[in-house]
């Protein structure tokens, strides 16, 4: 692993942990056994950093996804709705208990007020880039010979839209609460719902 990845491993766990504005180029310089100095040369400022953890978190949180219009389900064939439901809420579930931590971008969604705009513009794609593929992959369920004769009409495309949004904001909020009260059932009760 270099040095640079190492930087934003520690900065991530740190700001999912305690916040933004808990975090430092000196605590990270510690953590990772290096000068601040160090980190500076990777990232000169703080915005930097935290902006570059952003765009990688969201990254690799859209890439474990998959792409969107291709999803399958484990009998190989393309999944319907529910399946598409229960794949974005299994990647939630696993941050949840793989990582024990909060999703970085429900913390610094809650800490927008104070953040540098860079990192809050960065963290919104986090948030605008899973509501579009939610809808994206909502949409790849409707049968194709339905839609030929007309592309999805703008009823539905809203309340695919408004789907979307009400999955991420629960289940964003399912972490907050299940993160808080340690226990992961308050999470499953919320994504329970989602399903029906």
């Amino acid at each position: 692993m270099s040095k640079r990845d190492e930087i934003l491993d520690v900065t991530e766990a740190m700001i999912r942990q305690k916040g933004y504005n808990a975090v430092s180029a000196r605590e990270v310089a510690t953590a990772t056994g290096i000068k601040s100095s160090s980190v500076h040369y990777y990232f000169p400022n703080k915005t930097d950093m935290v902006s570059a953890v952003v765009q990688r978190y969201t990254e690799n949180f859209l890439q474990n996804l998959g792409n969107p219009s291709e999803l399958v389900n484990s009998k190989g064939s393309k999944c319907n709705a529910i399946e598409v439901k229960e794949h974005y809420i299994a990647a939630f579930r696993q941050a949840l208990i793989k990582d024990k931590k909060l999703c970085l971008c429900a913390v610094l969604g809650a800490e927008s007020g104070g953040l540098p705009d860079e990192v809050s513009a960065h963290t919104n794609v986090f948030f605008q880039s899973n509501i579009k593929w939610l809808v994206e992959a909502l949409e790849s369920t409707y049968d194709q010979a339905e839609s030929s004769s007309q592309s999805l009409d703008s009823n539905l495309k809203e309340t695919l839209t408004n789907t979307a949004v009400h999955m991420l904001a629960a289940l964003e909020g399912a972490m907050i609460i299940s993160q808080t009260a340690g226990d992961l059932s308050m999470f499953d009760r919320v994504a329970n719902e989602l399903l029906n």
